[in-house]
């Protein structure tokens, strides 16, 4: 088994078990909590993804008129990737904190969603280096 499949197995690892974190939180929410978890962050789904959509398509348009070089532009994406999560993880923990939705809830959500950054961090590590 090369590197680049175990780097792979780690990341998809790492992305589960942040899935599972973030779960049993919920579960352990009172409804109402849930209620006010799915009313506070259901909705809006298109304008928070513009942002990641808007790189993809000049991610495409570059690999297709070659205006950057596509080394540069494969690490710009990394890292326009990598930020667009940290930031909307940012946003979202403020969410939380704002609606008082408890310590355990939100030390829960914030070592899920480091998961999920450095799942992603290996992925792309994996595929680029």
């Amino acid at each position: 088994m090369d590197l680049y499949f175990i780097f792979l197995i780690i990341a998809l690892i790492l992305f589960f078990i942040s899935i599972r974190i973030q779960a049993n939180a919920t579960k352990k929410l009172e409804t109402s909590k849930k209620e006010e978890l799915i009313n506070e962050f259901s909705g809006g789904k298109v304008k928070n993804f513009l942002p990641l959509l808007i790189l993809l398509v000049i991610f495409y348009l570059n690999t297709k008129y070659l205006w950057i070089d596509l080394q540069i532009m494969n690490y710009s994406f990394v890292g326009a990737i990598l930020i667009f999560l940290i930031f909307s993880s940012f946003i979202n923990y403020r969410k939380l904190r704002k609606r008082n939705f408890g310590n355990s809830f939100i030390n829960n959500f914030l070592i899920a969603s480091g998961m999920r950054l450095l799942g992603f961090g290996i992925f792309f590590y994996a595929i680029f280096f």
